[in-house]
């Protein structure tokens, strides 16, 4: 179960670095003023912007993305009623591919033709998953599992099997949560909110990661929009586009950024590209403690507090708007910085330096994430061009967590008045 919380997670990193990658819908404008894109291609990636029901390519990704932490929720749900801490671990890219029991290809990669093949295959049902003997010819399979969709078929049937796994009691199956949903759940299941207390609740969670995936498993009165489709859908859309090369003759597009792959502060590290370029380093630091910061105010909610809310937990709030308003800006910017490699940009690392741990103390957790915000906030302001939103933002949930009572009954959500501190 640790392992497909993993997976689900590296999964979710690996879509976000690719989106990411894809220049703003503001990059695309200014791009169509140089000629050097169509406002076709600038609407295909970009859409008619973030803010707009239409975000084009980009904005498809994110949406999966965001989808694919509500799977790492889900599962992470299953787990903690096992009697299990909720997990969220430092995942190395440069292997995390050897690490899991699935032939996963994961990496951290801009968006362009292969990343999206890797994406599909991801993704692809177990039933259109071709099978390769094994070392010498045999059939046994170097992976205990072929495809994600194995490893949760056989999750699915040991959760039926195994008497006694779940110790939580009826109820107190997880905070209600109801963030990332699509529409053909809401239509048939409008009151679910990712709990998860028995058997039958866990197979439930189970198939509706397996929907979102790959499709056809829940009963829906709307055809798929599973990732598999999606992805499908976007491969088709981008192999479409073209631009002319020397001789006039025709040369993929290639939109994205040329970030580097695996990018890594440290050196000697096989499977990483090591980013040199100073500014570069000094804003994928400030990014990695962030998402460092985020992940740490998540597992700290569920520390201390995993029957509560998630919708009015200021932990988790204060997470997914540091997701939004910090890490996002973050990784726009560094994605356009030279990354010390001739022709290549650098990118965010996701690296964390450990898995997070919970603080037992509530008033010492809220005094450690005050002063760790302030600390990011005096770091992202010496960051040239990037965004003021962002230290204005790590500055207000440092004042936040610097007054606010740990013992309070009521987790106020906090959003509109930390953005508008920031804008202020």
């Amino acid at each position: 179960m640790r392992q497909a919380v993993t997976a689900e997670l590296a999964v979710m990193l690996q879509y976000l670095y690719a989106a990411w990658s894809i220049p703003t819908h503001t990059a695309a404008h200014q791009y169509v003023q140089r000629g050097t894109w169509t406002p076709e291609q600038a609407r295909l990636l970009c859409g008619d912007g973030p803010h707009s029901l239409d975000g084009g390519l980009r904005g498809t990704l994110l949406g999966v993305a965001r989808e694919e932490m509500t799977h790492f929720l889900v599962i992470n749900n299953i787990l903690m009623a096992t009697g299990e801490p909720f997990h969220l671990p430092d995942i190395d890219f440069a292997t995390a591919g050897r690490a899991l029991p699935v032939p996963l290809d994961l990496c951290l990669e801009g968006f362009h033709r292969g990343s999206l093949q890797r994406f599909i295959a991801l993704e692809r049902p177990h039933h259109l998953t071709g099978h390769a003997p094994g070392p010498g010819g045999t059939d046994a399979p170097p992976f205990a599992y072929g495809s994600l969709s194995e490893l949760y078929a056989a999750i699915r049937a040991a959760v039926q099997t195994l008497d006694g796994v779940f110790l939580v009691d009826r109820g107190r199956g997880g905070g209600e949560h109801h963030l990332f949903m699509r529409e053909t759940l809401d239509l048939t299941h409008p009151d679910y909110q990712l709990e998860v207390d028995d058997v039958s609740s866990a197979v439930f969670a189970l198939d509706f990661v397996t929907e979102h995936g790959e499709g056809n498993i829940l009963a829906a009165p709307l055809p798929s929009d599973s990732h598999f489709d999606t992805f499908l859908r976007v491969s088709d859309a981008l192999t479409a586009q073209y631009t002319t090369g020397p001789g006039g003759r025709r040369v993929p597009w290639e939109p994205a950024y040329p970030v580097v792959r695996n990018p890594t502060l440290l050196p000697g590290r096989p499977g990483a590209e090591l980013v040199t370029h100073e500014e570069a380093r000094a804003a994928i630091d400030v990014f990695d403690r962030a998402y460092a910061l985020t992940a740490w105010l998540m597992v700290q909610h569920f520390g201390l507090s995993p029957d509560k809310s998630l919708r009015r937990s200021r932990l988790m709030n204060a997470a997914l708007d540091l997701m939004t308003g910090v890490l996002r800006p973050l990784a726009e910017h560094i994605v356009t910085l030279p990354s010390g490699r001739p022709g290549r940009t650098a990118g965010p690392t996701f690296t964390m330096g450990g898995d997070p741990v919970a603080v037992a103390r509530a008033d010492v957790a809220a005094k450690r994430a005050a002063a760790r915000c302030a600390d990011l906030a005096d770091s992202a302001g010496k960051i040239p061009r990037l965004a003021a939103s962002v230290p204005g933002i790590l500055r207000s949930f440092a004042d936040q967590f610097r007054t606010m009572n740990p013992r309070e009954a009521s987790y106020t959500h906090l959003t509109l008045q930390t953005k508008r501190k920031a804008e202020g």
